[in-house]
């Protein structure tokens, strides 16, 4: 899988597996954040690659399970007894509130472009635009026939 930041491809794996240990320990200060009462906020440790990996499992879980249930619901509807709300498929406008996603994408983008010599900050990576991001799949991810697969892939990373 590649990320592709305003036109720019970066092999995930190769991003997380050769990030510079200060690049590893720099995410997950600059990400850190404190507890807050008042707020009912948990206190955060910081943004690591096991994080990542899991935000992203945890997304390709919940692409899954959409697709699923939109699936079920098309052949109960061709059966004849179509649901009264059907269900729409995942959102990924969905994923803009989601902080541990943003979180992880910080993190991502950060190492990916660490990696590859770009002298940016954690700032700096949290300040990329939503739609300047892109998950890549490699050639060998491509199914040749959709139909056997969901429409939409999870990320596979690591």
């Amino acid at each position: 899988m590649k990320l592709n930041v305003d036109g720019v491809e970066y092999d995930i794996n190769e991003s997380m597996e050769g990030a510079a240990l200060g690049d590893l320990m720099n995410l997950k200060i600059k990400t850190r954040r404190p507890e807050d009462k008042e707020m009912e906020i948990p206190k955060f440790l910081g943004v690591t690659v096991p994080f990542i990996r899991d935000v992203f499992r945890d997304l390709g879980d919940r692409v899954l399970t959409a697709a699923a249930e939109e699936e079920e619901a098309e052949k109960l509807a061709e059966a004849g007894t179509p649901l009264e709300n059907p269900p729409e498929g995942f959102d990924y406008v969905e994923l803009l509130g989601d902080e541990r996603f943003l979180d992880a994408m910080t993190g991502l983008v950060y190492l990916a472009r660490r990696k590859a010599g770009d002298n940016i900050e954690v700032a700096d990576a949290a300040r990329t635009g939503f739609n300047s991001v892109q998950m890549v799949p490699d050639e060998d991810e491509v199914e040749a026939d959709p139909k056997d697969e969901p429409a939409v892939e999870p990320p596979e990373i690591l």
